[in-house]
């Protein structure tokens, strides 16, 4: 399962995607699960479980190739920045961080 927000022609909603190819409006399979990505995270587990549940389910699904992909968390209370203002410390971030 990958977490998206995307926006339709019609509608923007926290989704779930199940494939590469489809998106699933996570909403439309259980209405009682948080509308946008931000309060998804904030349910925690419980609103990962609730997800996961719903999957199962035969909600909206949309062709990835039909919507546009956003931020997945619009408007983040807090976000993590790196910065490095020489050479040497760029390269000692580069050589202890690698991208997974």
């Amino acid at each position: 399962m990958k977490l998206a927000t995307y926006r339709t022609v019609t509608a923007r909603s926290g989704s779930a995607s199940s494939t590469n190819d489809v998106v699933i409006d996570v909403v439309s399979l259980d209405p009682r699960l948080p509308a946008t990505m931000i309060d998804l995270l904030r349910a925690g587990a419980n609103g990962m479980d609730g997800v996961r549940r719903a999957l199962a389910g035969k909600g909206r699904r949309t062709q990835l190739a039909e919507v546009t992909l956003s931020a997945p968390v619009p408007k983040p209370s807090k976000y993590l920045a790196l910065g490095a203002t020489t050479p040497s410390t760029s390269k000692s971030l580069r050589n202890r961080i690698r991208a997974p």
